[in-house]
């Protein structure tokens, strides 16, 4: 520890280089605050630099590098108002008041939106409450209609790049994979502001996820008022599911409380189907499932401004859900002839109960009239999965008629994740630099047990060779510095070090097993930007992330499927780790020309293997792979009518992928093609729509073939 201490003291002195910091405020009238209202910024030589406009409630934020400007706030029907600003540090301007003009006007009509995407200096940013397909939706739902974002397999993708790491409000939540889905899925999208899409995250965020970060932020308060809301949604997949939602804020003086609650009830239907190859003859499969939706969620944000320098605030949020799953898995299993020579027909009932709980508590101050300041986040999480899970496995014959009993029983699962982190961040503004630091720690508790019964002969009893208990602890240290600066109205820069030692442990009682890990690794990120005029602006950017393999891909306890599949983890895999080196070029701020090249060392991943002479089939995991991606792509925005906004994007990607020596697998290298485009559609006062829609056609990736997708949507 005394080691950790003196790095950190060392960065801290050091104080390297290069961050913008956040300027906000709101513009109000005597009668209240101005919506739409405009935000105009030029140096002091009157060169425009960046602008803004204010939301519903009149509050605006820009992200700028340190340094002297010329603010102009200005909204139709009244006086602009100038201000001289030296910016150093983040800072809010509080109110901003505009006075009526004193020239009589006629009724005019203003009608302004902010994009839906906009492209900022690291991220992209997605204004959720922008789009009318927010309206009665889930979170998960509206990430699918995110630019570039996908859903595969549980897990968030960013295309070409590879898996996302999801924070709430700047915290990261340490779920992954199917209960990172199902957290998400409590998350009513009206509650959203906006979704932030970091594919190359500053130093001052965790370095985990291969393809970058998604930041979720939170609608605020208006000031000085209250408002509620609530939502009934009905939709029809097959069957019905009804969605009930109510929000509630409230904003006054130094107090400001959000909460929100909702509930579904219903079902939806879920397909899948594959195929075996083996020499005896195909394994062709499908499933059909209703699932079951019960679920109610809650969301409570507390803040509480103590004096005009300390900040305290409370975070909660809360999910419980039963899910069941009914419906027939059909295994139809065909002779070297291609005639199908049996059936397994597997009637399964799937019953689970799941809760999640998510605290947090955090602390703002600022330390003088610079800028400096500090903030602390205390948090905890809890999440539990219970899962009961009946089946009886029949073999047919070609005719569908009983031959006998394959397998029955049940597996009794019983999983908890327990997370607990302490994170400092400091912002230290000096002279022409602004420099940010901090230290995180954070620790991951994972028990999963399974109780395996076999009930082949009409009486239930405990397999014990099948059931298994598996618990991982991981613990990671980190500490953090960047500095950033503006060089004349052309150059900013930023620069940063982070620096992480991860120690990991997993115990497998059954197989008298305990494996420990630790290491060391280094995430340096580096962003510069040359804007010689306005119109066009180049920017170029270095970092390295790091993939940490789940408890799951850990736990090295065989868990069979049936007598002839199995799945089974690997307590020795390592993490892998990713390279990125981007250049973007932005022209009048609607075309962005984008580039990048990615490596990935000692990749990680499922393999599939099946042996013809007994018809085992098995899933492993193993690290078997280093990558290279390359992407070349356009986005582009322009407005074809007054009242239609459109913004587009177009990639080119391809991936080269060397399978390790060990492995016999034959590597899958192609290119794939991504094209989206999001519109949204004014149509008077009081009526909005959108349309959404991607398309990738069909293309290769390490280990797999995947065919094309699509996606349209319309609100």
């Amino acid at each position: 520890m005394i080691r950790w201490t003196l790095i950190f003291i060392v960065l801290c002195c050091v104080r390297p280089s290069l961050a913008q910091v956040a300027l906000r405020g709101q513009i109000v009238a005597p009668s209240g605050p101005l919506a739409f209202a405009t935000l105009s910024v030029y140096t002091p030589d009157s060169l425009l630099v960046t602008g803004a406009t204010t939301d519903l409630d009149g509050h605006f934020q820009t992200d700028l590098f340190p340094g002297d400007y010329r603010l102009v706030f200005s909204y139709l029907g009244y006086t602009p108002r100038e201000l001289s600003l030296t910016l150093a540090a983040e800072r809010d301007l509080g109110a901003i008041q505009l006075l009526e003009a004193s020239e009589e006007l006629s009724e005019v009509l203003v009608t302004a939106r902010r994009q839906l995407v906009e492209r900022r200096f690291d991220r992209l940013v997605v204004n959720v409450s922008e789009s009318p397909a927010a309206a009665g939706s889930d979170l998960v739902q509206v990430l699918k209609l995110a630019p570039g974002i996908q859903l595969q397999d549980n897990r968030l993708e960013l295309v070409g790049r590879g898996n996302l790491r999801v924070m709430v409000n700047d915290r990261l939540i340490a779920l992954e994979g199917a209960e990172l889905i199902a957290f998400l899925a409590g998350i009513a999208a009206e509650d959203i502001e906006r979704v932030e899409i970091i594919s190359n995250p500053p130093a001052r965020y965790a370095a985990e996820g291969k393809g970058g970060l998604i930041n979720i932020v939170y609608k605020g308060g208006r000031q000085h008022h209250w408002k509620n809301q609530s939502t009934l949604t009905y939709e029809r997949n097959r069957y019905d599911v009804v969605t009930l939602r109510n929000r509630f804020s409230y904003r006054k003086e130094r107090s400001s409380l959000l909460c929100s609650w909702g509930g579904s009830r219903g079902s939806q239907w879920h397909t899948e189907y594959g195929t075996t190859k083996l020499a005896a003859g195909p394994w062709q499969w499908e499933s059909q499932l209703r699932m079951r939706r019960d679920e109610f969620h809650t969301h409570l944000t507390f803040d509480q401004d103590l004096n005009a320098r300390l900040r305290v605030g409370v975070q909660y949020q809360g999910q419980w859900a039963q899910p069941r799953f009914r419906g027939p898995i059909e295994t139809q299993i065909f002779d070297a002839q291609q005639n199908l020579d049996s059936i397994l027909l597997n009637r399964g009932i799937d019953d689970r109960q799941r809760q999640h709980h998510l605290l947090n508590l955090h602390l703002t101050a600022d330390l003088d009239s610079s800028g400096r300041r500090l903030t602390i986040d205390l948090d905890g999480m809890n999440y539990q999965n219970h899962l009961d899970l009946d089946y009886v496995i029949e073999t047919l014959d070609a005719d569908r008629e009983a031959l006998r009993l394959h397998r029955a029983g049940a597996n009794v699962s019983r999983q908890q994740i327990r997370n607990y982190s302490f994170k400092a961040d400091m912002v230290h503004p000096w002279r022409q630099w602004a420099f940010d630091y901090g230290l995180r720690y954070s620790q991951i508790r994972s028990h999963n047990d399974l109780q395996v019964y076999r009930d082949d002969t009409g009486r239930r009893h405990r397999d014990s060779q099948q059931s298994n208990a598996f618990t991982y602890h991981e613990q990671t240290w980190a500490l953090y510095a960047s500095a950033s600066r503006e060089w004349g109205t052309a150059w900013r820069g930023q620069l940063g070090l982070r620096v992480e030692q991860t120690q990991t442990e997993g115990v497998s009682p059954q197989l008298g097993q305990r494996h420990q890990q630790g290491y060391r690794q280094l995430f340096p990120t580096f962003y510069l930007r040359y804007q010689p005029r306005e119109q066009h602006q180049l920017a170029l950017s270095l970092g390295r992330r790091i993939n940490r393999p789940g408890f799951r891909d850990l736990n090295p306890f065989r868990v069979y499927l049936n007598n002839k599949s199995y799945s089974e983890g690997n307590p020795f895999l390592q993490a892998s780790t990713t390279g990125t080196f981007e250049v973007t070029h932005v022209y009048r701020g609607r075309f962005s020309t984008n580039a990048f090249v990615q490596r990935t060392t000692n990749g990680f991943g499922t393999l599939f293997t099946a042996d013809d002479e007994t018809q085992i089939q098995a899933t492993l995991r193993a690290n078997y792979y280093s990558a290279v991606h390359f992407g070349l792509g356009e986005q582009w925005s322009f407005d074809p009518a007054p009242w239609w906004s459109s913004q587009n994007q177009l990639y080119l990607f391809y991936r080269h992928t060397d399978i390790v020596a060990a492995y016999t697998a034959r590597a899958r290298n192609g290119a794939q093609l991504y094209l989206s485009t999001s519109n949204s559609f004014q149509l008077g006062r009081d009526w909005s729509a959108q349309l959404d829609f991607w398309w990738s056609p069909e293309h290769r990736s390490h280990l797999f073939e995947v065919g094309g997708t699509y996606c349209m949507d319309v609100a």
